[in-house]
């Protein structure tokens, strides 16, 4: 497909290319500092669950995307924004939990680590949409 509208995003191959390498870093260095300043318990725990999140936002986008893509409702040609909708809902997500860690808006124990440890998943939604842009041109 040369049609410039059929061909993929940029963004949307920097999101495949680099969401998954980020939320394992992330995580990863979640856990190096969650054990040694945080506690423990929590230091493993949350940034387990979080990728675990990450994977199940991922795969809940997908099929619901596949579900769209074949409902006779949906002209296919606004398929594309249809993904472009819940990419950028990803990414939003990803920012507003990270902003709220910073700020540090939860009273819970441990709140300000698990709100900026947990504030990655958002970002398998992105994955999951932009996975499924490929299978638009279909």
């Amino acid at each position: 497909m040369t049609n410039k509208n059929n061909q993929k995003p940029k963004y949307l191959n920097i999101t495949e290319l680099w969401a998954t390498k980020l939320a394992l870093l992330w995580c990863t260095l979640a856990i190096v500092i969650g054990v040694t300043s945080v506690e423990i318990a929590a230091g493993i725990a949350i940034p387990l669950m979080t990728i675990v999140m990450f994977v199940a936002g991922k795969w809940m986008i997908k099929f619901l995307l596949s579900i769209q893509k074949v409902n006779p409702f949906l002209d296919q040609k606004y398929f594309g924004y249809v993904v472009m909708f819940f990419w950028a809902a990803g990414i939003y997500g990803f920012l507003s939990f990270l902003l709220k860690g910073i700020l540090g808006q939860m009273n819970a124990e441990h709140g300000t680590f698990f709100m900026i440890v947990g504030s990655i998943f958002p970002l398998g939604v992105s994955l999951g949409a932009s996975e499924m842009w490929q299978k638009n041109d279909e």
